[in-house]
């Protein structure tokens, strides 16, 4: 096993609750019980995740919610490169002269431009991509689990109708039998 120092005379070793013995810098402090434990005593909890692209951290609940996949990145369809966000800087002849963000690949030069997909600012474009990725680039799975809960919403709304039926039905039946 790898150990950052040997057992020397200079070096105080620290023990640990396992009867291990580390130096101070590679022990420990437990925030709960206020005790130094060593890297085998450990427990590792991941609390945040990061997308290396952009950087940008994420909470774990916040990842889960997002698939574990960063919302503002998008996948380039020619080189399977990220693409970043970019701005045009409208030319002096237009006459709205509008600024608009797009995604454009710096591997192969590819934006999205050419598909007309543009957004008149950054979070309109998130805002726009976002729904277009749920809508077209869902799994096989997920749609087929979509497909599931419908049918599902459908047989219940049936059997609920056919138990209304049944009952309305058992009620004229007793109210013919009382007369």
């Amino acid at each position: 096993m790898w150990r950052l120092t040997e057992f020397r005379s200079p070096y105080v070793h620290y023990k640990c609750g396992c009867n291990r013995q580390f130096i101070f810098e590679e022990m420990y402090l437990c925030v709960k019980c206020s005790k130094p434990k060593c890297r085998f005593c450990l427990e590792e909890e991941i609390e945040y995740f990061y997308c290396k692209f952009c950087n940008d951290v994420l909470a774990v609940t916040e990842a889960q919610s997002q698939k574990y996949k960063c919302q503002r990145l998008m996948q380039c369809p020619v080189c399977a490169q990220v693409m970043s966000m970019t701005m045009t800087h409208p030319k002096k002849a237009d006459k709205d002269q509008t600024k608009y963000f797009h995604y454009n690949c710096l591997h192969c030069h590819w934006n999205t431009l050419h598909i007309d997909f543009k957004g008149e600012g950054l979070n309109n474009l998130l805002i726009k991509f976002n729904y277009y990725k749920g809508k077209y680039l869902r799994s096989p799975q997920q749609m087929m689990f979509e497909k599931l809960i419908e049918i599902y919403k459908f047989n219940q709304d049936e059997h609920i109708k056919q138990e209304k039926f049944l009952l309305r039905s058992k009620k004229k039946t007793i109210s013919y039998l009382n007369v």
